[in-house]
C-alpha cells in the first residue's frame, strides 16, 4: 500500500502545482507527503500528509489560513485527486459537481476559481452549485430556485 502511495505522491504534487498557480499566482504552495510526523514529533507514521505554505506571510499551518484560503486548497487538491484516479486507475469523471465552492472567497478569488473551472469544464462537466449569485461567471445554462 505504501508503495502506491509513494509512486503517486510525485505526480500528486506536480498537479497540485499546477492548480495552485493557475488559483493563486503559486501564494499556497502545496505539497503531499507519505510520512507524517506525530504530535511529539517524535516518530514519523506512514500516512498521507498535505503541507502548505503561505509565501507571502510565511505561515505554514493551515489551521491559520483564513476559509477563502484553505478553500483555494481544497479546490487544488479535488482537482488533483480526480487527476490521480485518471491517472492511476484509468478512470475518468466526465462529471464533478462542487456545492458551496465559492464559500469564503472574495472576489477576485471568485475570478480565479471560476476561471480554473472554465478550463476543467474543457474535459468534463462542471456543476456548481451555489447561494451566491455570481454575475461575472460564464456558464452554459443558468437554473435559479427562488
Amino acid at each position: 500500500q505504501s508503495m502506491l502511495i509513494d509512486e503517486a505522491i510525485p505526480f500528486m504534487n506536480k498537479r497540485i502545482s499546477y492548480y495552485m498557480n493557475l488559483l493563486c499566482n503559486g501564494r499556497y504552495q502545496v505539497t503531499f507527503d507519505t510520512l507524517k510526523a506525530t504530535k511529539d514529533q517524535k516518530e514519523y507514521r506512514d500516512k498521507i500528509s498535505v503541507e502548505v505554505f503561505d509565501t507571502e506571510t510565511h505561515s505554514d499551518k493551515r489551521v491559520k489560513f483564513s476559509g477563502g484560503q484553505t478553500r483555494l486548497v481544497d479546490i487544488g487538491t479535488i482537482l488533483t485527486l480526480s487527476d490521480l484516479m485518471a491517472n492511476v486507475q484509468d478512470v475518468s469523471f466526465n462529471i464533478i459537481l462542487f456545492d458551496e465552492i465559492f464559500d469564503s472567497l472574495d472576489a477576485e478569488n471568485i475570478r480565479y476559481a471560476a476561471n480554473l473551472l472554465r478550463l476543467a469544464s474543457k474535459e468534463k462537466w462542471v456543476g456548481i452549485i451555489s447561494h451566491t449569485k455570481i454575475d461575472d461567471i460564464e456558464a452554459d445554462n443558468v437554473l435559479e430556485f427562488r
